[in-house]
């Protein structure tokens, strides 16, 4: 067995797709989860959403963010905002909040 990356963290138990990504999204879709992607600028504030039901995040790649295609598929973006210098988060940073923001919504209603 080859040694584990330490950067893989929970790898393999968080699904990912293997095929194109929009085909990908569109049977997530199908399965009555709701896709949402991030981005910096224009979106829907994260505490805006509802993040309570089955979600699927979808985060761009760092300094590009999530490509057209990608997210014309999702249902909505979600935007972080804050004042400041910075064009955008690192993605695990944004990561990081916008789960954060799912935990805390579905532990509130419950």
């Amino acid at each position: 067995m080859p040694p584990r990356a330490t950067a893989m963290g929970a790898m393999e138990r968080v699904p990912v797709p293997r095929d194109e990504l929009v085909v990908a999204l569109e049977t997530i879709k199908e399965s009555g989860t709701w896709v949402y992607g991030s981005a910096v600028g224009e979106g829907v504030a994260p505490w805006a959403a509802d993040l309570r039901g089955p979600v699927c995040l979808v985060l761009g790649g760092e300094g590009e963010g999530l490509r057209p295609l990608v997210a014309r598929a999702c249902d909505a973006v979600l935007a972080i905002r804050w004042p400041g210098a910075a064009d955008s988060l690192n993605v695990a940073a944004a990561a990081a909040v916008l789960c954060y923001e799912v935990s805390r919504q579905r532990h509130q209603s419950a």
